[in-house]
């Protein structure tokens, strides 16, 4: 009877890692007779991928290679997100040095940027979702690939590409006191509590009757402080404009108006209305 000679092919295996949706199927046959007789080795490997790309490296003291899924999915969330080098205060830092605000930007606003951080720290895939117009939109674009390399966001220990988006805020030099600004200015609080305080306050002038109106009109600062206030309309007489006045200079710091979200001096126009029984 003859013998079956078995082979073995020595410092060649095959290990496939995290391979997804995969099929592999190797069928090696070995047909082995006498001597006299021809030998015929039929080696089939057949891998099907649908999936990852794959990486395949040798390790030279085993002889083993490796064919490892290769994760190119772009992440929303991951468990460390993407950072500039020396964190946002750093970024805003490299915005502040080298974007030139245009010179007939007349208002301040917010640019949005959304771009992928790769697994090496660079950035592609940029677009500009927002703009100011006067060219911000390229100028945020070239900003942003001339970037230093970030530290890449990472998902189970492993680098991976992630996106991000971030809203650059451009200041101008502003001074301009705003009539009709996107969000008005507003008191701390409501306009019921000023009313409130003032009922507790405010002491009636002598042998008045009636209904009482102040008006007064002032500037609320970016800081929330009022300044240039002046009374409008007194129909009141005595100290009546004096103490609406004090209250709102030594009241609390009102919410300042905004343009483009930052924020801006604004015209204020308020109406103290008094009713005497």
């Amino acid at each position: 009877m003859p013998s079956i000679h078995r082979m073995s092919i020595s410092g060649f295996s095959i290990t496939l890692k995290a391979l997804r949706r995969s099929l592999c199927f190797t069928n090696i046959l070995w047909n082995c007779r006498n001597s006299g007789m021809k030998k015929h080795l039929i080696i089939l490997l057949l891998i099907v991928v649908n999936g990852p790309s794959f990486s395949q490296s040798l390790n030279e003291k085993g002889g083993v290679a490796v064919v490892e899924a290769t994760d190119e999915k772009i992440y929303s969330g991951v468990d460390i997100a993407p950072q500039f080098p020396g964190g946002m205060q750093k970024f805003y830092g490299y915005v502040a040095n080298n974007f030139m605000v245009p010179e007939d930007l007349e208002s301040p606003g917010t640019i949005f940027v959304s771009f992928v951080v790769e697994k090496d720290g660079s950035l592609t895939d940029i677009k500009v979702l927002r703009d100011l117009g006067h060219g911000t939109a390229e100028q945020t674009k070239a900003l942003m690939e001339k970037s230093p390399k970030w530290t890449p966001g990472t998902q189970n220990g492993k680098a991976v590409r992630v996106q991000y988006s971030l809203p650059i805020k451009i200041m101008v030099d502003d001074d301009k006191v705003y009539e009709n600004p996107e969000i008005k200015a507003d008191y701390p609080g409501t306009l019921k509590a000023f009313y409130k305080e003032l009922q507790g306050k405010f002491r009636v002038p002598k042998r008045f009757h009636g209904n009482g109106e102040i008006v007064a009109e002032f500037i609320v600062e970016k800081d929330g402080s009022i300044s240039g206030l002046e009374i409008k309309k007194d129909n009141m007489g005595g100290d009546a404009a004096k103490q609406v006045t004090e209250m709102l200079l030594n009241g609390p710091s009102w919410k300042p108006a905004t343009q483009g979200d930052m924020p801006v001096r604004s015209r204020y126009v308020f109406p103290v209305k008094i009713v005497v029984e």
